[in-house]
């Protein structure tokens, strides 16, 4: 008989170790929020019943709302989705350079005024 363990963060999932593995391994990036996420629905709902716990934690799991947020904004590092750069290129290095000087200077700024410092 395959050893189950209880997981989540109510300590309300139950699985079969190797299934748990398994479900990981397949889904690195969201297999644990499916589990808190399973445990607090379970949590809410104690009348609640899974039949296949595996295939709805893949359910769960496989629903790209669950995805790690990658860090967007203005400061991140990482250009939004819709913006797309239709060719404005510097005009020399010097330039580029200059600019990225200017970025870095508004970003220590910023980060001072969030900061609660002036």
């Amino acid at each position: 008989k395959q050893k189950v363990i209880t997981i989540g963060p109510h300590e309300n999932v139950n699985l079969p170790a190797a299934a748990l593995d398994s479900f990981l391994s397949r889904f690195p990036e969201t297999g644990q929020a499916a589990i808190d996420e399973l445990s607090e629905r379970l949590y809410r709902d104690p009348q609640k019943k899974v039949t296949n716990t595996i295939r709805y934690l893949e359910a769960i799991a496989a629903d790209p709302e669950l995805k790690p947020k990658s860090k967007s904004g203005p400061f991140s590092g990482q250009l939004p989705d819709w913006y797309s750069d239709t060719g404005s290129e510097f005009a020399s290095e010097e330039e580029r350079q200059r600019m990225l000087a200017e970025v870095e200077k508004a970003r220590a700024q910023f980060s001072l005024g969030e900061k609660g410092e002036k």
